[in-house]
């Protein structure tokens, strides 16, 4: 059996890189795995793969989700579609994210500044929300939320990211102090540099020297976010709160 046996957990941002790990990892350890996304024909084929032959219905072992999470009515939607397949979630790891243009208080463009905003911090509000009242009533609950190691220290020409990734820690702060009173636990990660679909042909190509500086001497993999994301969720660390977790080669520590 996996550590997250009889765990139901929801996942946003769970069709590519760090997300789509995490709902791999978790579908292996056992729990059935709600999991959102904007693509509606990938996410469906990774519903498929990891249902194989089981049917796609409410016992399902993974169930995607479509939805553009810096739409406040579409995610309440989701939401509720997601309650009545699964009135119990044990699990919210708050991942999707969004760095749209770089920039700085000269140059930013108003309308990637609101969507990153809504993607990478309404959306994470509007999920706990929507899932951890329930886990309060029932006195047990994880919560993880996604930041970034640039959420830890300003970084030039990051400017709504690095905002936004700021507040996911402060956001998971204050909600492991709301929550521990109900025996929910609200922990926080902040990845490094992380080699994904995304970030890939960046790492290998203009920022070769920044990866030859990091401590242990390599980008790091979105499985080992995800092992990560699978202890703080799991009841290996029941008596961990409030915590912020760089994972990032030591590279927080070696500047």
């Amino acid at each position: 059996m996996g550590v997250l046996s009889g765990k139901t957990a929801v996942v946003t941002g769970g069709t590519s890189g760090i997300g789509l790990a995490i709902v791999e990892l978790f579908r292996h350890e056992g729990a059935v795995v709600l999991f959102v996304g904007r693509n509606t024909k990938h996410g469906a084929a990774i519903e498929r793969r990891l249902n194989g032959s089981r049917p796609t219905d409410n016992a399902s072992a993974a169930r995607f989700y479509p939805c553009d999470v810096s739409d406040v009515r579409q995610i309440d939607t989701t939401i509720g579609a997601m309650q009545a397949d699964h009135p119990v979630v044990d699990i919210l790891v708050n991942n999707a994210g969004a760095n749209l243009k770089a920039g700085t208080v000269r140059d930013v463009d108003v309308g990637d500044f609101n969507t990153t905003i809504a993607t990478n911090l309404t959306s994470y509000v509007l999920f706990a929300r929507g899932f951890v009242p329930a886990m309060e009533q029932r006195k047990n609950g994880a919560v993880v939320n996604i930041a970034s190691t640039m959420g830890l220290r300003g970084a030039p020409g990051h400017l709504s990211y690095t905002v936004t990734k700021g507040a996911n820690i402060t956001l998971t702060q204050s909600m492991a102090l709301d929550a521990a009173a109900h025996n929910v636990r609200v922990n926080c990660i902040a990845p490094g540099l992380i080699d994904t679909p995304a970030t890939h042909d960046w790492i290998v190509g203009v920022d070769a020297a920044e990866v030859k500086g990091i401590p242990l001497g390599r980008a790091g993999t979105a499985w080992e976010i995800a092992q990560a994301a699978l202890f703080l969720c799991s009841d290996r660390s029941h008596y961990i709160t409030g915590v912020v977790l760089p994972v990032d080669g030591g590279m927080t520590v070696g500047e």
